[in-house]
């Protein structure tokens, strides 16, 4: 659709990323020692690794440029990244002074590269990366030149054809070609030949349905790895493949792949080092498999519908085979004798074994069959490979283990995972166990008690998992015997105690990495960790820890400690020097505690401290001084708690002068207000986020010790009525002031005077009525000003007379005339103006015609009255123009025969039209005529349009689309028709457009439809459309010819989903919307016929109340899915997930309730176990994983209290897990006191030599 305007989603997508990049920083630990990027000169919001002329590295991200800056030109520059710009074009010379050796711009708007957009960087752009754009052809003439260029990224992009000349004079130096997720259909024969130098070439995510056998033919000499994963190819093309001479590697994982080699020939058999045919439909394995391959030394093979391995199937020298997920339930006995000395790994776990495959492979090293149904393993399973084997995994609560005889018979492994049941482990438990383990998994294995010397023979052993196990008791001396060796030890959901286990874990010095989260651990007592000199991990979160020692983990005894993990416990205050002297400590999480108190000094002397995570707490006060020389801090989200006051002072010796970041939004903060007690001099706050507040009153002084130190100050979605007089004065660094979404009225012609490095204003969303004509009279940076949705009738002549504004917004205002004067003085800069509506009426072509730079023009909603005789709009850079519900009398010539030749995007709806607009040539990509008259569509009404890629026909007066009047479409990703009364769809309704991506056909007034309708639509990925119940449609049956489709969006009719979803669908579909009040009830074998291994499930305004569980359960085949219950009547929900025993490996990623009416219970519970394990399913052990679920978990209420968020409920309301520990009675909480506090007193005062 049309490119929408900069609002609150720019903000919200801005800090989601800033996040983002600083996990992605913090995995690179040794970064932080590195010089921080400085504010670029030519724009502050820009980071740049020098200083003046030579800018070396320069990072622009999330910041709105339409166009590159025309400062950059005039420096040298080594690295470049643009990504989130807004970027709509790229002038022709616009970096030919630069000296780009890599240049980056990624998730922007460019449709095209002019021919000189890289001019000047033919003998040194060696990078270029042009990942999520709008591109639709490959800007050859703009890289044909670049005789360095040796990567060219252009996935995520709308390339649909491949030319023969695109690549011309790149043969020699391109080694890396990225064409994934495009629009590709066809790789046209000759496009990569004389391509002698390319390594690696990635077609992945396309719709190609074949590749020809010559289609490779002349060129890639020196390919070694091809990427064709995600297509639609049904066989795999050997011929093509036979032509490489060096390739090692082929991807075709996830295409429509049914045989591998069986009945075909090939001119010269094929080596390869790894061949991916994961998710495809191979259905069984014969010795004519691999008949064409000389030699494939790793296959991969997870997520076939295999049954049965055969006998000998593998002919070649294979050394590796994955084979998960295949739902395998019978091996043969000769399966793999042919590679009896040349198989050393073998994968087949999460199949439907029972019984233990004859393995002949004496060099077997690596062997899986978790999550099968074998019995327990006995010695005459594992004879013949027993002595090589060195990883051996047979976890599964369907497994039964190992014999204790068997263990003999593995004298050499490293890594052993197994299930069984253990209530006690011991000497004797371990003793057939190899000395040479490193790594033992015994997770849900039932352990009860660990004794002394357990570990005695293991004296090698590193890393140790427990996970899921009852333990309520371990011996003192149990890890004594691996003290010098074990680094990692995670003990999640493993323990039946309340007190850290100190005792027993205090010999474990070279222990790195440990996890205790998910049990009930309620004290830690004062000496807990003083024995860990080398813990770098520690992980506590889940737990119902309610106190914290001063100084319980300290730089003496843990002085390498960079991570600490103490989320969802119970503690309720930080006490002064709780985190003290940590000098290597990097990242502190203690969100979603009940913490109601920060004392002073709570954080004091961490010198590498970057990221201090306190949200979803009960804080209330924050004492000065409570965080105290933080160097190198860069967050303290402090969101979601319930301050009612912010105090600065708080924050007075925090954080260098560089990217110090503080979030207080979602509090309950009414006033701002300075009663400071010292004078300030200096602070180190960037940025202050007090969004979602209740604000309304600002006190002039209230910013006094950071005004400074701030670049981007967020006061948005508050109650602020007016801006106190100077409560923005002296901040001379400030960038970014959002004040959007709240209620003020008037504003001083002072107010923003000492605003001189001003970028950024967004004043959306008040009720502004009036600007004072000197308010940005010192403003000369400012380049965005936000002003839609106010009251505001008239603009003064002057206003943006001393500013360099590029972008404006004043939607949604009361002008009466199109301000013609007060953009006369910023004519040459302005490129994006929105005066969507208004009230204007007329126009004066003449005086908008001088903006000539202007790419974005919008006049909708206007009274604006068009006659035919307008005269032309003549701005040459204009690539989008909306004149949507307006009145035009008939399109004026200009419109249909001199748009400009830059436009790609023109918005038409609601003005009237009663036919397509007869256009002239142009190079419209997104044509918009929603909402008119049309009642038809012709062939010939296109003729000028065969380069459109999108056209929105929704609303209108269709009756009918038949034969070829698409044919001229050519291009065409999406259709929109929507809300015609379309009474037929027939095979012919959709002819020529095997392009199509996307089809919306909601809401038709259909009396017939065909069941091959999408015949022709062999590239379509999503199509939303209604259940048409009363039509009986069978989606099965009409999608059986598009098997590249990937989403679909039903509206549901009266009948509900009766019969729509039975029958095998394509496996490639991975996402279902199902929408409308109608949808009351989901039968319990809906899913049932999903095919793909992954699902995302949106249901949303519907009339649900309760879903079952056998809803998820009998997704057969899914193993991974996402679930979005979006403002819904949903009152409960039953386990979206069973456990392991029921359903192996089905396992639930993302969970969003919002905007539900949900009765919190204990039935819910299962929502706090599934939080508990989400961290150590997902393996987020570097902090990388997402976190956007507990966003939405904390805007998901409980109507029967008080809408209270969910994830509060179970912290403090809903006592539901009466089982982790024994009964509460009355003797039993007083032992309980005294027994803690005689600790306490103990620990506190106990001499430790």
């Amino acid at each position: 659709m049309l490119a929408t305007v900069p609002d609150r989603v720019f903000w919200t997508s801005m800090k989601y990323f800033d996040k983002i990049c600083l996990l992605l920083f913090l995995t690179n630990v040794d970064s932080r020692l590195k010089e921080q990027h400085r504010p670029c000169s030519f724009n502050p919001l820009c980071t740049c690794s020098n200083g003046g002329p030579d800018l070396g590295s320069v990072c622009c991200h999330n910041i709105p440029f339409m166009t590159v800056p025309s400062q950059i030109n005039n420096s040298a520059i080594y690295i470049m990244s643009l990504k989130e710009n807004k970027l709509r074009f790229l002038e022709d010379n616009s970096l030919n002074g630069t000296g780009l050796w890599k240049l980056q711009i990624n998730n922007n708007l460019l449709t095209d590269l002019p021919p000189n957009a890289l001019a000047g960087l033919e003998k040194t752009l060696s990078i270029l990366d042009l990942r999520k754009n709008n591109l639709v052809r490959i800007p050859r003439e703009a890289i044909q030149n670049l005789e360095k260029l040796s990567n060219l990224n252009l996935a995520g992009n709308k390339i649909a054809f491949l030319n023969s000349d695109d690549f011309r004079n790149l043969g020699k130096t391109l080694k890396h070609l990225d064409l994934s997720e495009n629009a590709l259909m066809h790789v046209q024969n000759d496009v990569f030949r004389n391509m002698i130098s390319l390594e690696v070439l990635n077609l992945a995510y396309n719709t190609i349905i074949s590749i020809d056998d010559i289609t490779f033919h002349g060129g890639l000499n020196n390919l070694k790895h091809i990427i064709l994963t995600g297509n639609q190819l049904q066989q795999i093309p050997l011929n093509a493949l036979a032509n490489f001479r060096n390739i090692k590697i082929v991807n075709l994982n996830e295409n429509l792949i049914s045989s591998i080699s069986e009945g075909r020939e090939i001119r010269n058999r094929i080596h390869l080092d790894e061949l991916h045919l994961e998710h495809n439909l191979i259905k069984e394995l014969t010795a004519e498999s691999f008949r064409l391959f000389s030699q494939v030394d790793r296959i991969f093979l997870k997520g076939n519908p295999l049954s049965i391995i055969n006998d000998t199937f593998l002919t070649t020298n294979t050394t590796e085979i994955y084979m998960p997920y295949c739902s395998i339930s019978v091996i043969t006995n000769n399966a793999f004798l042919s590679s009896t000395h040349t198989l050393q790994v073998l994968d087949l776990s999460h199949n439907h074994l029972k019984e233990f495959p004859v393995l002949p492979l004496t060099r077997l090293t690596k062997l899986s069959l978790a999550g099968n149904l074998i019995k327990e393993v006995v010695p005459e399973d594992i004879k013949y490979c027993g002595n090589s084997l060195k990883y051996l995994d047979i976890r599964g609560t369907k497994m039964n283990g190992l014999s204790e005889e068997s263990m003999k018979y593995l004298p050499n492994v490293r890594e052993l995972s197994f299930n069984k049941h253990y209530p006690v482990i011991n000497a004797e438990t371990l003793q057939n166990i190899s000395p040479s383990m490193e790594k033992l998994y015994m997770v849900r294995c039932s352990i009860k008690n660990i004794e002394n010397g357990a570990f005695n023979r293991l004296s090698g052993l590193k890393s140790l998992d427990l996970s899921y196990n009852s333990i309520s008791k371990i011996g003192n001396t149990t890890f004594k015997d691996i003290k010098h060796s074990l680094e990692k030890l995670i003990l999640h959901s493993a323990l039946k105690i309340s007190i850290f286990p100190y005792k027993a874990l205090n010999s474990l010095s070279k222990l790195e990495y440990l996890d205790i989260s998910s049990n009930h651990i309620q004290y830690l007592p004062y000496n807990s960790f003083i024995s860990f000199q080398n813990l770098r991990h520690l992980n506590l979160n889940h737990n119902e820890l309610k106190d914290l020692d001063s100084n319980f983990v300290n730089d003496i005894h843990n002085p390498n400690l960079a991570e600490i993990k103490m989320a969802f416990n119970k503690i309720t205050s930080l006490k002064s020097y709780t985190f003290r002297n940590l000098r290597s400590l990097i990242h502190l999480q203690l969100n979603d505690n009940l913490i109601e108190y920060i004392r002073k000094s709570a954080f004091l002397d961490l010198d590498s401290i970057m990221v201090i995570r306190l949200e979803g707490n009960s804080i209330q006060t924050i004492d000065n001084e409570a965080f105290q020389n933080l160097p190198n801090i860069q967050v303290i989200n402090l969101a979601y708690n319930k301050l009612s006051s912010f105090n600065l002072e708080a924050f007075n010796q925090v954080g260098r002068l560089s990217t110090l970041r503080i979030d207080v939004d979602h509090n309950n903060i009414q006033n701002l207000t300075g009663n400071y007690t010292v004078t300030h001099t200096s602070s180190n706050i960037k940025h202050l986020n007090f969004s979602y507040n209740n604000i309304s009153y600002l006190d002039s002084n209230y910013l006094d010790p950071i005004r400074l130190s701030i670049t981007i100050l967020d006061l948005s979605y508050n109650r602020l009525e007016n801006l106190t007089t100077l409560a923005f004065i002296n901040m001379a660094h400030l960038q970014t002031l959002i004040l959007s979404n709240n209620m003020i009225s008037t504003i001083n012609e002072d107010e923003f005077k000492d605003l001189r490095s001003i970028q950024v204003l967004d004043l959306s969303k008040n009720n502004l009525n009036y600007l004072p004509e000197n308010l940005f009279e010192k403003q000369k940076q400012l380049r965005i000003f936000l002003l839609h949705h106010n009251d505001v009738d008239e603009l003064p002549e002057d206003i943006f007379k001393a500013t360099i504004l590029e972008q404006i917004d004043l939607s949604f205002n009361n002008l009466g005339e199109f301000p013609y004067y007060s953009l006369f003085h910023i004519k040459d800069s302005l490129q994006f103006l929105n005066l969507a509506g208004n009230q204007i009426e007329a126009l004066n072509f003449s005086s908008i015609m001088s903006l000539q730079n202007l790419r974005y023009l919008s006049l909708s909603q206007n009274r604006l009255f068009l006659p035919s005789s307008a005269e032309e709009l003549h701005l040459p850079k204009l690539i989008t123009l909306d004149l949507s519900y307006n009145v035009i009398e008939e399109l004026p010539a200009w419109i249909v025969n001199h748009l400009p030749l830059s436009l790609e995007e023109l918005n038409l709806a609601n003005t009237s039209l009663k036919t397509v607009p007869a256009l002239g040539s142009c190079n419209i990509l997104i044509l918009n005529l929603s909402s008119n008259s049309i009642q038809t569509v012709e062939q010939e009404e296109f003729e000028q349009l065969k380069k459109l890629q999108m056209l929105d026909l929704s609303n209108n007066l269709l009756i009918n689309t038949y034969n070829n009047v698409w044919s001229n479409l050519q291009h065409l990703k999406t259709l929109y028709l929507q809300k015609n009364p379309i009474q037929k769809l027939l095979n012919n309704s959709f002819m020529n457009m095997e392009r199509l991506q996307e089809l919306f056909i909601k809401n038709l007034n259909l009396q017939e439809i065909d069941q091959d309708i999408f015949h022709e639509l062999t590239a379509l990925k999503k199509i939303e459309m209604d259940t048409y119940s009363n039509r009986n449609i069978d989606l099965s049956q009409i999608l059986r010819n598009n098997q590249g489709i990937q989403e679909i969006h039903l509206h549901v009719q009266d009948n509900g989903l009766d019969g729509i979803l039975n029958g095998e669908l394509p496996k490639s579909l991975k996402s279902i919307v199902l929408e409308g009040g109608n949808l009351r009830h989901l039968d319990e074998s809906i899913f049932s016929y999903i095919q793909s291994q992954t699902l995302k499930l949106n249901i949303r305004n519907s009339n649900i109340t309760k879903l079952s569980q056998k809803v998820f359960q009998n997704m057969k085949e899914v193993k991974n899915f996402t679930v979005e219950f979006i403002n819904n009547k949903l009152q409960t929900l039953e386990k979206l997930y069973a456990v392991e025993k029921e359903v192996p490996g089905k396992y639930l990623k993302h969970l969003k309730l919002a905007g539900n009416q949900l009765d919190c219970n204990c039935e819910l519970s299962w929502i706090w176990e599934w939080l508990n394990e989400y961290e150590y399913e997902n393996k987020c052990e570097e902090n990388l994983c997402e976190e956007t679920y507990l966003h939405d978990l904390r805007e998901t209420k409980c109507v029967n209290m008080n809408n209270r968020s969910i994830i509060n409920a179970f912290k403090t309301d809903l006592q539901c897990f009466s089982n982790s520990a024994p009964a509460e009675t009355p003797t039993r909480i007083l032992l309980h006191f005294f027994i803690t506090t005689a600790l306490m007193l103990f620990y506190k005062h106990v001499v430790v030599v």
